[in-house]
This record gives C-alpha cells, structure tokens and sequence, in this order.
C-alpha cells in the first residue's frame, strides 16, 4: 500500500488540500469544469493561455530584478536580458527560420524541468528518493508530446500555424497511445512496490494523466494545450508564492497577501501583454520575407520575459542557489 502522509509539511505548501488544488489537481480539474461548460469551454482555454500562460512568467522578476534584497539584484541578470533581446532581434533580422518553434519546444523543455524540480521537492520533504521516479515524470511528459506530433488533424496555432513539426500517421500515433497505457500501468505497479509516498505519487499520476489529454482524439488542441497550460501556471504561482515567503519576508508576510498580490499581478500584466499582441505585433512568419526593424524589435521585447523566465528560473531553482536551500531547508522535515 501506499504510504499515508500523516504530517502536512510533507507538502510543498504545507496542506494536502492546498497541493491537491494548485499543484496536483489543478489540471484535471479545468479539464472538468471545460466539459461541465460546453460551448463556452473555448473561453476559459483562452482565459487559462491569457492570464497564467501570459501573467505567470513576469513573477519571476520578484525573485531577480525586483529583489527586495540588493545582493540579489545582481547585474548579470541585465546582461541576460539584454543579451537575449538581441539575439532575438537580430534572429529576424537575417530572416533565420523557425524562431517561433524554438520558443514552442524551449517552453516544453522548460515545463519538463519545473515537473522535475517540484517532484525533487516531495522527494526532499518526504526523505524519499528512487531514481524510477524520475523516470516516470519525465516519460509523463515526454510520450504524449512526442506523440501528439503524429495526430491527424492536430491543428495548433499558438504563435504561428506552423510552430510545430507535426507529421500526421496514425499507425506511429497508436504507438504513443499504447505506450501512454504501458508507462500508466507500470507506474501503478511501481508505487505499490515501492511503497511510493502519497505525494510523489499524486503528482506522476495526475502528471501521466494531464499530457495523456495529448493522445486522446476527440479532445481539439486548443483544449488539451489550455489544460497543460493551466497546471503548469498554476503550479508555478504556487511554488513562487512559497518562494517570496521564505526569501522576501519583509515584503510578503503572509501566505494570504502573497496569493492576493500575485493574482491581481498577473490578471494586470497577462492582458496588457494580449493587448500588446493583438494591436501592435505581426507574430508570423513574415520576417522571412521583409525586414522590418521596428518589427523586430517590438516581436524581440514581446518574447523577452518569457525566454528570460525560462533561463532565470534555471538559476533562482537550482539546488546551489542560497535562496534555494532557505526555501527547501525551511520546508523540510524527515520521516
């Protein structure tokens, strides 16, 4: 059987209840309320994409350029930022292909790294670390999006029509289904074997489950994409709020204020972003065949806070950050 966490600082926000509904369950339960609402399911996958996709990436200036403590706003973290809009200015500049699905499968390969870096974190908290784990959370997350590149009309137009290099076959498609069944049974026989903790074990399973969304037919792109979306922007509000009370105390004293604030933070900046899209970008694949400076540019500064997020959040994470260990150090506790 599995193990029964009967202490709640085994969970990352320190309530069974509270993980269970930002990072666990937070998937599954917009993939429910979307069919409980039927034609106005397409709104709520833009209001997941709009606010949390758009809004959560900006949290991260909290932890680095907005640090309330000055050894933290350090200038590298300028140079970075100046570094990649150039980069992706001059990208567009010489016409250089496919810039847009680099940030598709650079956002893929960052979500992967947050669903490891969370289930590294129940492993500290729960004193329990088995290297199948890792396995299973990145199989979760890799067999469906590796597979859903092989669905018939999977029509998916996040930045352009063709960010993806989808090859429709639906012989190599079953494959990934058969495959997604076979990783879901074996996870159920490993952590009934290895007495897995409850909480390792909520997160791969909802994980196996939420991208398994990938490989079911009658679910549309827009629908599978939203939930994905959504889980992971929830997750990561979360994992930042422990974050900012652990680091910036001063600043956000209470795990209340620090939810209200980051709520209302996002729901500002994620439609000023949209706005900004809908209004004054051509995010196409235009710059293939014209060059257009102020263009460039404007696309450039558009892309700035996401890619900027997915490499600082590699840094303020990572293990050998001091801040790091303040927040893993001060949530965990052995069995």
């Amino acid at each position: 059987m599995l193990n029964l966490c009967q202490n709640n600082l085994m969970w990352i926000l320190n309530s069974w209840k509270k993980d269970a509904f930002f990072i666990i369950l937070s998937g599954p339960l917009i993939f429910l309320l979307m069919n409980l609402t039927g034609e106005r399911s397409l709104e709520l996958a833009l209001l997941a994409i709009l606010f949390l996709d758009s809004g959560h990436a900006y949290t991260t200036i909290f932890r680095t350029i907005l640090h309330e403590k000055k050894e933290f706003r350090v200038r590298s973290y300028y140079r970075l930022l100046l570094f990649i809009l150039v980069i992706i200015f001059l990208w567009q500049v010489f016409k250089i292909p496919y810039l847009f699905s680099m940030v598709i499968y650079f956002t893929f390969f960052h979500y992967l790294r947050q669903n490891y870096g969370i289930l590294k974190w129940y492993e500290l908290k729960n004193n329990q670390y088995l290297k199948m784990s890792t396995w299973f959370i990145y199989l979760s997350n890799l067999i469906p999006f590796i597979g859903m590149h092989f669905r018939e009309n999977f029509k998916v137009f996040y930045y352009t029509g063709s960010d993806l290099f989808l090859y429709p076959e639906k012989n190599i498609f079953l494959v990934f289904q058969v495959l997604q069944l076979i990783l879901l049974a074996s996870f159920l026989v490993f952590a009934k074997l290895n007495q897995l903790c409850k909480p390792s074990f909520a997160f791969i399973l909802s994980h196996i489950l939420v991208y398994g969304i990938l490989l079911i037919p009658g679910v549309n792109a827009l629908e599978a994409i939203s939930v994905i979306v959504f889980s992971h922007g929830m997750g990561y509000l979360a994992i930042m709020q422990e974050g900012l009370l652990k680091t910036q105390p001063s600043r956000f004293k209470t795990s209340s204020w620090t939810s209200i604030f980051l709520f209302v933070f996002v729901l500002l900046i994620g439609p000023l972003e949209y706005f900004l899209e809908e209004n004054y970008l051509d995010i196409s694949n235009r710059y293939l065949f014209k060059t257009d400076f102020l263009s460039s540019f404007l696309i450039a500064f558009y892309l700035l806070p996401t890619l900027a997020h997915y490499i600082f959040d590699g840094i303020i994470w990572r293990k050998s950050h001091p801040e790091s260990k303040l927040i893993y150090r001060s949530n965990t506790t052995e069995l």
